[in-house]
C-alpha cells in the first residue's frame, strides 16, 4: 500500500498508464485504492490541524479561566474592603452623631 503524500491539495494527479490490455486494466483497478487513500490522508491531515485547533482552543480556555478566578477572587476582596471601609464610616458618625434617625 503506498503511504500517504504531503502536499498541497487538488495537486495529487492520479497515475494512468496508456491504454495496452492487461496493464491498463490493472491500472484502472489500482486507482480507486489510490483514490481512497488519498481521500482518507487528506481526512487524516485534517483530522490533524483539527485536533492542532481543538488543543490551542483548550489552552486558551484554560487560560481564560484563570484569568475568571483572579478576577473573582480580586471582586471578593474589594467588597470585602468596601464593607469594612462601611462599618468603619458607621462607627465614625456615630461617635461624631451624625447618623440621622
Amino acid at each position: 500500500m503506498a503511504a500517504c503524500r504531503s502536499g498541497i491539495r487538488g495537486q495529487i494527479q492520479p497515475r494512468v498508464p496508456p491504454p495496452d490490455g492487461k496493464a491498463y486494466i490493472a491500472a484502472l483497478a489500482e486507482q480507486p485504492e489510490n483514490l481512497v487513500l488519498e481521500h482518507l490522508c487528506e481526512i487524516r491531515g485534517d483530522l490533524r490541524d483539527i485536533k492542532s485547533a481543538f488543543g490551542n482552543l483548550t489552552r486558551r480556555m484554560d487560560t481564560l479561566q484563570s484569568e475568571m478566578a483572579l478576577i473573582h477572587r480580586k471582586f471578593s476582596d474589594l467588597t470585602m474592603e468596601v464593607t469594612q471601609i462601611t462599618m468603619r464610616l458607621d462607627r465614625i458618625e456615630k461617635r461624631l452623631d451624625l447618623v440621622e434617625v
